[in-house]
Protein backbone atom coordinates (compact mmCIF):
# COMPACT_ATOMS: atom_id res chain seq x y z
CA UNK A 1 0.00 0.00 0.00
CA UNK A 2 2.80 2.52 0.97
CA UNK A 3 4.47 1.29 -2.27
CA UNK A 4 1.78 1.80 -4.46
CA UNK A 5 0.62 5.48 -3.17
CA UNK A 6 4.56 6.83 -3.90
CA UNK A 7 4.29 5.54 -7.35
CA UNK A 8 1.08 7.34 -7.59
CA UNK A 9 2.39 10.34 -6.48
CA UNK A 10 6.27 10.62 -8.41
CA UNK A 11 6.40 13.96 -9.82
CA UNK A 12 3.55 15.79 -7.92
CA UNK A 13 5.24 17.83 -5.43
CA UNK A 14 7.64 20.66 -5.35
CA UNK A 15 9.63 19.62 -2.03
CA UNK A 16 9.98 17.11 0.64
CA UNK A 17 7.80 18.85 3.00
CA UNK A 18 5.03 19.25 1.08
CA UNK A 19 5.45 15.52 -0.19
CA UNK A 20 5.78 14.09 3.56
CA UNK A 21 2.93 15.98 4.45
CA UNK A 22 0.75 14.78 1.56
CA UNK A 23 1.92 11.41 1.77
CA UNK A 24 0.64 10.97 5.69
CA UNK A 25 -2.65 12.80 4.62
CA UNK A 26 -3.03 9.89 2.24
CA UNK A 27 -2.24 7.46 4.83
CA UNK A 28 -4.18 8.29 7.63
CA UNK A 29 -7.55 8.31 5.24
CA UNK A 30 -6.27 4.76 5.67
CA UNK A 31 -7.20 2.50 8.45
CA UNK A 32 -3.74 3.01 9.95
CA UNK A 33 -2.96 6.23 13.05
CA UNK A 34 -0.44 7.83 11.51
CA UNK A 35 1.04 10.64 13.41
CA UNK A 36 3.63 13.99 12.82
CA UNK A 37 6.41 12.56 15.42
CA UNK A 38 8.20 10.08 16.82
CA UNK A 39 7.36 11.46 20.54
CA UNK A 40 3.85 11.64 19.42
CA UNK A 41 3.54 7.85 18.63
CA UNK A 42 5.34 6.69 21.69
CA UNK A 43 2.85 9.10 24.06
CA UNK A 44 0.10 7.43 22.03
CA UNK A 45 1.06 3.57 22.49
CA UNK A 46 2.41 4.08 25.98
CA UNK A 47 0.68 6.68 27.93
CA UNK A 48 1.62 5.87 31.34
CA UNK A 49 5.28 5.71 29.79
CA UNK A 50 5.17 1.93 31.70
CA UNK A 51 6.25 -0.70 28.59
CA UNK A 52 9.14 -0.67 26.51
CA UNK A 53 8.36 0.84 22.74
CA UNK A 54 9.23 -1.39 19.39
CA UNK A 55 10.17 0.63 16.61
CA UNK A 56 9.68 -1.09 12.72
CA UNK A 57 10.58 0.32 9.55
CA UNK A 58 7.49 -2.11 7.72
CA UNK A 59 8.09 -0.24 4.37
CA UNK A 60 10.22 1.87 2.53
CA UNK A 61 10.49 3.27 -1.20
CA UNK A 62 11.45 6.48 -2.90
CA UNK A 63 9.13 9.43 -4.38
CA UNK A 64 10.48 11.68 -7.11
CA UNK A 65 9.68 15.40 -6.95
CA UNK A 66 8.60 17.97 -9.84
CA UNK A 67 12.30 19.02 -9.82
CA UNK A 68 13.25 15.09 -10.28
CA UNK A 69 15.16 15.10 -6.77
CA UNK A 70 14.61 12.37 -4.99
CA UNK A 71 13.38 11.51 -1.12
CA UNK A 72 13.59 7.88 0.68
CA UNK A 73 10.34 7.60 2.59
CA UNK A 74 9.81 4.88 5.12
CA UNK A 75 6.60 4.00 7.10
CA UNK A 76 8.10 3.52 10.57
CA UNK A 77 5.32 1.42 12.91
CA UNK A 78 5.66 2.28 17.11
CA UNK A 79 4.05 -0.44 19.33
CA UNK A 80 4.23 -0.80 23.21
CA UNK A 81 5.54 -4.55 23.89
CA UNK A 82 2.69 -6.78 24.72
CA UNK A 83 -0.14 -4.40 23.21
CA UNK A 84 -1.72 -3.78 20.21
CA UNK A 85 -1.66 -0.19 20.36
CA UNK A 86 -0.20 0.75 17.06
CA UNK A 87 1.13 4.69 15.84
CA UNK A 88 3.08 5.09 12.57
CA UNK A 89 5.46 8.06 11.48
CA UNK A 90 6.63 8.72 7.71
CA UNK A 91 10.11 9.98 7.51
CA UNK A 92 11.55 11.51 4.65
CA UNK A 93 15.23 12.23 3.39
CA UNK A 94 16.22 14.11 0.47
CA UNK A 95 18.43 12.29 -2.10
Amino acid sequence: MFNRILAKNNFKYEDEETAKEEITKMLSDTDLTVVESRCKAIEMVNPDKSLEVQKSIIAEGYLFLKNEYAISMQLIQYNAYGTMKFAYVVKSITI
